[in-house]
């Protein structure tokens, strides 16, 4: 009895550090007012599109270090526009449109969710201002090229860092 009380104590001591470091469920859609559609045609788009988009999801929203993430994810999705653009097409629209529709909106739920993991943490402010400048880092790396992104769904990518810093600020 008492060793399975021990026991018992040990998974809770250790269920509570791995609690505190454990990343939320990315929320998608993440704009579902705007993205909601993309995610519906999605599941009419070809297999390699929802499955990348699956796997980007779930290796951002892991407990890894999340530029690790993020390059994983962008591995993913490299293979799956090349392998999509061998398929044929199955639609008179673009698969690979919605594909990054859906794409884009994973990842500005997965830059909201880590900014606010960030501010949320146990860290000193200098500890939190430095993973912000990592977290608007990576964004920088990101380097999808067309004007949509450029113009419009990067700023709200940095928008997510900027806010972080303004919260940090007031606290």
């Amino acid at each position: 009895m008492v060793l399975k009380i021990a026991l018992i104590c040990i998974l809770l001591a250790s269920g509570a550090e791995s609690v505190k470091e454990e990343k939320p469920m990315l929320k998608i859609p993440y704009r579902p007012k705007e993205v909601g559609h993309c995610y519906e045609r999605l599941k009419e788009a070809s297999p390699v599109y929802q499955k990348a988009v699956a796997e980007i999801q779930t290796t951002l929203g892991s407990g890894s270090d999340f530029n690790e993430r993020l390059q994983k994810s962008m591995e993913i999705h490299r293979a799956a526009r090349e392998q999509g653009k061998k398929e044929p097409r199955r639609h008179t629209w673009i698969e690979e449109d919605i594909y990054l529709c859906c794409l884009y909106d994973v990842l500005e739920a997965a830059i909201a969710n880590e900014a606010e993991t960030i501010i949320q943490s146990k860290d000193s402010k200098e500890v939190k201002e430095k993973r912000l400048d990592g977290l608007g880092q990576s964004i920088e790396s990101l380097t999808f090229g067309s004007p949509q992104y450029r113009t419009g769904i990067k700023p709200r990518f940095q928008e997510k860092v900027l806010d972080a810093r303004k919260r940090l600020a007031e606290d």
